[in-house]
């Protein structure tokens, strides 16, 4: 996924912007997540909002000629250091950089707190088809490995096994009973 490529280098860069020249540039506001330029930049004039939505759908702000994510930004604006390891957006709104959002998460909690993937075809998270054994296949993800949950004859039962495994596992952001996250 190109979001972690540019966590990755941007954590590793050693000349990201400092938090003094990103306040010589930006205004933040916590309550709304918007930054704003305090300064006329290219196109953009003192007090516009600042940023473009990138592929994925994260904010990113060009500062100094680095494409820099928008809630990493916000974590430094607000903390004063850039942020060791992922954010996570609590909400799952990528756009929505509030720093109440936004908390430090290891990646595996960071994939607790993903949205559906559009190509499921079973309309449930963790659920699958499995076509060697012609039966609903549940696992679950769990610091980078697959745990196979078993074989159901039909997606809802497969879900139950993969939501008590959710409860059980997924401390970060665990899932009711209806399947909704608990925030």
């Amino acid at each position: 996924m190109l979001i972690r490529v540019q966590e990755t280098v941007e954590s590793k860069r050693k000349n990201m912007p400092t938090l003094e020249r990103v306040m010589e540039l930006l205004s933040y506001s916590a309550d709304t997540g918007v930054f704003t330029w305090l300064i006329d930049k290219g196109s953009a004039r003192a007090g516009s909002a600042a940023g473009a939505v990138n592929g994925p759908g994260y904010l990113v702000i060009r500062i100094d000629g680095l494409l820099c994510l928008g809630h990493r930004l916000a974590w430094l604006y607000v903390f004063g250091a850039w942020p060791d390891g992922d954010l996570d957006h609590v909400n799952q709104i990528k756009t929505d950089n509030r720093i109440a959002n936004l908390r430090v998460a290891t990646r595996s909690q960071n994939e607790q707190n993903k949205s559906q993937r559009a190509d499921n075809s079973s309309g449930y998270r963790g659920v699958c088809w499995s076509k060697k054994e012609c039966r609903w296949k549940a696992r679950i993800q769990l610091d980078g490995k697959c745990h196979s949950l078993g074989l159901f004859d039909t997606p809802e039962a497969a879900y139950a096994v993969y939501l008590e495994a959710a409860a059980k596992l997924h401390t970060h952001n665990p899932l009711t009973v209806d399947g909704k996250h608990a925030h």
